[in-house]
């Protein structure tokens, strides 16, 4: 596998722990009256700080003069952009049943 691969992989699989692990954290410890927004928060925020150091560091390699790993990191933050928020509000969607 290139590298540009094994990168959106990797932080491909990085979002989904996390993403699984908020579900995790909300449901186990979420009272009668939950309401959606500490999962939302959480995902939201982890999100945002995940595309951030993506950008971040496609930008580094950039500078680097290594394409291919820049390429890669950039890839990454709009795969994580697109499926994570999607993943955010659809998951928040269908398990409590918040509409947008």
């Amino acid at each position: 596998m290139n590298q540009v691969g094994k990168t959106v992989g990797l932080n491909l699989l990085a979002l989904f722990a996390y993403l699984l692990a908020a579900v995790v954290y909300t449901r186990l410890t979420s009272k009668p009256d939950y309401a959606p927004g500490d999962y939302l928060g959480f995902a939201t925020m982890a999100i945002t700080a995940h595309v951030f150091a993506c950008l971040g560091i496609g930008i580094f390699f950039y500078v680097k003069r290594n394409s291919p790993a820049g390429n890669g990191w950039i890839l990454s933050m709009l795969a994580v952009l697109l499926i994570g928020f999607s993943a955010c509000l659809g998951g928040a969607s269908l398990a409590y049943g918040v509409q947008p």
